[in-house]
């Protein structure tokens, strides 16, 4: 990976480059304001103040790191109203992002052919045996259980003794005391069989009563869903989090060019929340609201302290 913050921070150098000498002073102003992600340190002014922008490139990129750090310096660009250079730095990104992708693809040491690997190995572990034991496996069996009477055949042979003891009908024209006897027995024996067999019975029962149906919790409940509206309205660093879905494999490449071509942050947030809808998964969603929290925290604290308040 590390040509490959080489050529992000030529690409970066090359547009800082573009910048005038008061544009270059405001838009590391903007950029040491702006918020740090989560666990992240915020750049201070005096670090880059007196750097040429090759230098300023390489700070970024080692403080924020490629994750970050291409999207730092677009929000600053955009903040401080230079758009061309902006759009023009996108571009040249998303091409290094996709020649990056394919060298990862060609490689097989890669990523993708690792995961290949594995799931080629799990194929292999799970493959179920031929049924049917070796022959000379089954003939060893046979073998040891003729010649070991308290093997498996001789405990058969018992049991079944002992099943035909247990079968034998009582001979007819039992006394008629001893029968009264027996029933009484049974029918004031509470634990008997009979009672037994019933406790039983009424265990399955209970057992088997259906619950209730109760409406599941569908994705319509999830909070990146509830707070729609407000997340289209609030949320301006789009581009950080289509990155970081990018990584994540929640959109393809051309699901990212469309967003990116929508001209306001709410246009993009509203073609995000096109995809989103065909997720179809709360795992995926919890994605989505961890990278919002990552680049927007502020704003996903505020609306969930909202959530808990209409719920008091």
């Amino acid at each position: 990976m590390g040509n490959d913050n080489a050529n992000i921070i030529i690409i970066l150098t090359k547009y800082l480059k573009k910048l005038k000498k008061a544009d270059l002073e405001e838009f590391v102003g903007v950029l040491c304001d702006l918020e740090p992600p989560r666990g992240y340190s915020q750049i201070q002014r005096k670090h880059l103040e007196v750097k040429t922008p090759k230098q300023m490139a390489e700070f970024i990129m080692k403080i924020y790191t490629r994750r970050f750090g291409p999207g730092r310096v677009r929000q600053a660009l955009k903040d401080i109203n230079e758009n061309q250079i902006r759009i023009d730095l996108e571009k040249e990104l998303r091409e290094e992002s996709k020649t990056i992708k394919s060298t990862v693809k060609a490689n097989p040491s890669g990523r993708a052919a690792k995961r290949k690997r594995v799931e080629e190995e799990k194929r292999r572990d799970n493959v179920k045996p031929k049924r049917g034991r070796a022959k000379t496996e089954s003939k060893t069996i046979k073998s040891t259980v003729k010649a070991n009477p308290s093997g498996r055949a001789a405990k058969r042979k018992r049991v079944e003794e002992e099943k035909r003891r247990d079968n034998v009908k009582p001979k007819r024209g039992r006394a008629k005391t001893e029968s009264k006897t027996i029933k009484s027995t049974v029918k004031a024996d509470t634990s008997g069989r009979a009672a037994k067999r019933k406790r039983v019975e009424e265990e399955k029962r209970r057992d088997n009563v259906k619950p209730k149906r109760g409406r599941a919790k569908t994705d319509e409940e999830h909070f990146v869903n509830q707070n729609r509206n407000e997340l289209i309205k609030r949320i301006t660093n789009v581009e950080s989090v289509l990155d970081d879905l990018m990584e994540k494999e929640l959109l393809t490449q051309e699901q990212y060019d469309i967003i990116v071509k929508k001209e306001t942050s709410q246009a993009k947030m509203r073609e995000l929340y096109s995809y989103v809808r065909s997720w179809g998964s709360s795992e995926e969603n919890d994605t989505l609201l961890a990278i919002l929290d990552t680049h927007h925290h502020i704003v996903i604290k505020n609306l969930q302290n909202k959530s808990k308040a209409k719920k008091k």
